[in-house]
């Protein structure tokens, strides 16, 4: 189980992206329920017959004791009709979208035990029903279960309860940053102190919008292609399930030279927490690095080589840079949610001011130009002359007027462009 989380503006293309990995993902599902048409009308006929059969027992046994009349022989025949009723046919549901707890739940234990909830529109999942006050505590128990995979009991008030029982669920959320922060706020604590938060491997990557000149898009895309196939090959293997039906996942191995890779991974993340650390300020976030980086090192062997032989050293180590570049990320994200809301809109501004100048050698820009394609925090006016005002303050930037334009300069010290 991988939970993903990605923090972007609004316009960053999000959905363009997902469709480009989960494609070979949705074709799979749609070839399937295809395929398995004729078994699902065949099973809602023969469901319909054994309901119109085991109803005319009912009624027939019915009518008997009302007449004080035997009825042993309906009875037998009634128990005899439940060993034959029609089992439903599995169609493989792996992607959900903005789905309710309780609704992803009962698919993981009614219709197929792995599911990725994949969602550009996080904001839904944030603001749903499923985290509001009243379901928020359990759902985010929930949730932390199942990203640990763990045997977990689902009480339902209306229905009955049901176990779920070595499911696997991967989450992959993208949001606005606004979104999530008011999302952090509103729990008060608590998805930050649940752990909920410290299983994500969590992204807020530099914006690109008013950058990205046209470009005709290539006639073949040949790696993405053979992503696909691959993805395609293992979508097709068989879940491995014990006698029990539930999912019984084949164990796999680090190599010695690769546990020795994660080994040293941890301890450096573990040195990391201590007083003056790096990550002392991410102590939760980190807590998971090395878990999240053994699964991730694994998915990497599992698509390159199957389900045999020993996680290698050099996956261990493609799957350590990217948990770093992670943590990096939160650590970064977590810095800015504990500033107050002006100097986290100064930040971002900053951060932005510095990318836009250099990538287009400049070192001034107009105020106009930052209200339409800066931070989606900085583009009411009211926001800006805040954050303006606070690097004004520390020298970064001078805001004056040329020829009834309002342009920002930035301190040439903080660029390479002079």
């Amino acid at each position: 189980n991988l939970y993903l989380l990605t923090l972007a503006d609004s316009g960053e293309r999000k959905s363009t992206l997902d469709a480009f990995f989960s494609k070979a993902i949705r074709e799979f599902e749609l070839n399937l329920t295809e395929l398995m048409r004729d078994d699902v009308n065949k099973y809602h006929a023969g469901l319909a017959s054994w309901e119109a059969q085991r109803n005319g027992l009912l009624t027939g046994i019915r009518d008997a004791a009302k007449k004080m009349k035997p009825v042993m022989e309906l009875e037998v025949k009634l128990k005899e009709l439940e060993k034959i009723k029609p089992v439903k046919p599995i169609i493989p549901r792996y992607l959900t979208g903005d789905s309710t707890i309780e609704a992803l739940t009962w698919r993981l234990h009614d219709q197929w035990p792995v599911a990725g909830l994949l969602s550009s529109e996080g904001g839904i999942f944030c603001g749903g029903p499923s985290m509001t006050n009243d379901n928020l505590i359990k759902n985010l128990s929930v949730l932390n279960s199942l990203w640990g995979a763990e045997h977990l009991i689902v009480d339902r008030k209306t229905s009955n309860s049901y176990t779920l029982e070595s499911v696997r669920l991967s989450i992959g959320l993208s949001i606005q940053p606004e979104t999530f922060m008011q999302f952090i706020n509103s729990t008060k604590g608590l998805a930050r102190g649940s752990g909920f938060l410290a299983r994500f491997l969590i992204a807020m990557p530099t914006s690109s919008q008013g950058l990205r000149t046209f470009k005709e898009a290539p006639e073949h895309w040949p790696n993405l292609s053979l992503f696909h196939e691959r993805l395609n090959t293992l979508l097709n293997m068989p879940l491995s399930k014990n006698a029990g039906g539930y999912l019984e996942p084949i164990i796999l191995k680090l190599s010695p030279e690769a546990k020795q890779v994660w080994v040293n991974f941890y301890n450096d993340v573990e040195g990391e927490l201590l007083p003056g650390g790096l990550l002392e300020e991410a102590k939760d976030i980190a807590s998971k690095a090395a878990d999240n980086l053994v699964r991730l090192a694994t998915i990497f062997h599992i698509f390159e080589t199957g389900l045999s032989g020993h996680v290698t050293a050099e996956c261990v180590s493609a799957a350590a840079r990217i948990i770093t570049w992670h943590l990096m990320e939160a650590k970064r994200f977590l810095s800015e949610v504990a500033l107050p809301v002006e100097l986290s809109n100064a930040l971002k501004l900053n951060h932005w001011l510095l990318d836009y100048c250099k990538k287009n050698n400049t070192s001034e820009i107009t105020t106009r130009q930052v209200l339409q394609y800066g931070p989606s925090s900085t583009r009411q006016k009211r926001n800006l002359d805040s954050a303006l005002l606070e690097l004004q303050s520390l020298n970064r930037i001078r805001v004056h007027s040329v020829n009834k334009k309002i342009l920002i300069s930035i301190n040439p010290e903080l660029l390479e462009v002079r």
